[in-house]
């Protein structure tokens, strides 16, 4: 049997999306006839004369800087607020169902990756594995480059997230990327870049891996949520805007509807999560969250991957944009892409919206947005198994 490994963002992710998406693809390859893993890769901490030239190259310098002294500053009011024990049991929520999730029994580092020879198949799994805002950009293991010329490299729904890469960069995604047989991308705004780079037509806008399978089969990985009963909303904010959680309280109080969160999102202190939320839940697995989407009465989200999901379980949802989409961190495209496929485009929430000017919450058409993703899914499963088989 043909043997594939996968990189991601899965080693120790504390990312529900994350976690979902690597489950998804090797599921699907599984599914095709092939023996699929994760590879566990932990990065190796890079000099500190290599961060700062990194950092200067992709000039974002403030946003290091501004992003460090946010994370020691949380971290020290944290522990004041006494917020570790539900960090450490949001963190250990995600063992199971990670471990759960075929994998090598290696866990690889940047001079280790090289010895990661037993595959036949190489695939940049999906998530932001391209995204030059995270500090090793052009990392080994994301990009493939510690593959071998004799053996096959594929990506399926890498994401960029970005709206561009500085002009610079240009010659070095092309190099990287000159040995791959088969590029594909989850944003059609990455695809677009690509073109730009690589020149059109070879690369191609596939599903991201969780639209691959059915509502049955995520069915099959919900579990029993507590508050099936309960009349509530479910809030799954990566941002830190408090505007948007006041946003959100307003209108479950007028709609008559318990606000339930995930407090210290990524496993760290937020301010913003201290007192947000009737329920506050640490203990949430990646299938209990499934289920706290599947039976909520409404979700209001920042996150691609709680759209997506709220769209499988025909879930009736909003979405805040991240960022503005001025800023050089923005991943706002994403969202774009995601709700223009779905046909929701209405469902995104500008940050100066009031209550009464909102869509009404049964303003959705599941159906279409099911027939769109059928169309796409079938493109992305011929997409798929032409990469592996020729």
């Amino acid at each position: 049997m043909i043997k594939i490994g996968i990189t991601t963002h899965y080693t120790g992710s504390t990312n529900y999306g994350g976690c979902l998406q690597a489950f998804a693809l090797q599921k699907e390859l599984h599914y095709m006839g092939y023996s699929a893993m994760q590879i566990r890769f932990r990065s190796t901490d890079i000099r500190i004369n290599q961060r700062i030239r990194r950092t200067i190259k992709s000039k974002r310098v403030f946003d290091v800087l501004k992003t460090g002294i946010k994370l020691r500053i949380n971290k020290l009011i944290g522990k004041i607020a006494n917020a570790e024990p539900q960090i450490r049991t949001f963190k250990e929520s995600f063992n199971a169902f990670r471990d759960s999730i075929p994998h090598t029994t290696i866990t690889y580092d940047n001079k280790s990756i090289t010895n990661c020879t037993d595959f036949d198949i190489y695939i940049t799994g999906s998530d932001q594995v391209w995204n030059i805002g995270v500090a090793n950009y052009f990392s080994v293991f994301h990009w493939l480059s510690f593959v071998t010329k004799d053996k096959k490299k594929i990506s399926y729904a890498a994401s960029i997230s970005k709206m561009d890469f500085p002009k610079e960069l240009y010659p070095k995604v092309r190099k990287l990327l000159s040995d791959y047989s088969a590029i594909s991308v989850r944003e059609k705004q990455d695809k677009e870049l690509l073109d730009k780079i690589l020149g059109k037509g070879k690369v191609r806008w596939v599903l991201d891996p969780t639209l691959l399978l059915s509502r049955k089969e995520w069915d099959e990985q919900c579990t029993t949520n507590p508050f099936k009963d309960k009349k509530y909303v479910f809030v799954y904010l990566l941002g830190d805007n408090k505007k948007q959680r006041q946003f959100v309280t307003t209108w479950a109080k007028k709609n008559n509807r318990i606000v339930i969160n995930i407090p210290y999102l990524l496993g760290q202190y937020r301010s913003c999560d201290r007192k947000f939320g009737d329920i506050r839940k640490s203990d949430v697995t990646p299938n209990l969250w499934l289920s706290l989407i599947r039976d909520a009465d409404c979700v209001f989200t920042d996150s691609f991957h709680a759209t997506v999901f709220s769209s499988i379980f025909h879930t009736p949802f909003y979405v805040f944009k991240r960022n503005k989409d001025t800023e050089k961190a923005s991943m706002n495209s994403r969202i774009y892409s995601l709700t223009e496929l779905l046909g929701c485009e209405n469902r995104i929430i500008e940050n100066n919206a009031d209550i009464d000017s909102i869509p009404a919450l049964d303003d959705i058409d599941f159906d279409q947005a099911d027939k769109n993703v059928a169309i796409k899914r079938e493109e992305s499963i011929s997409f798929l198994k032409k990469a592996l088989e020729e």
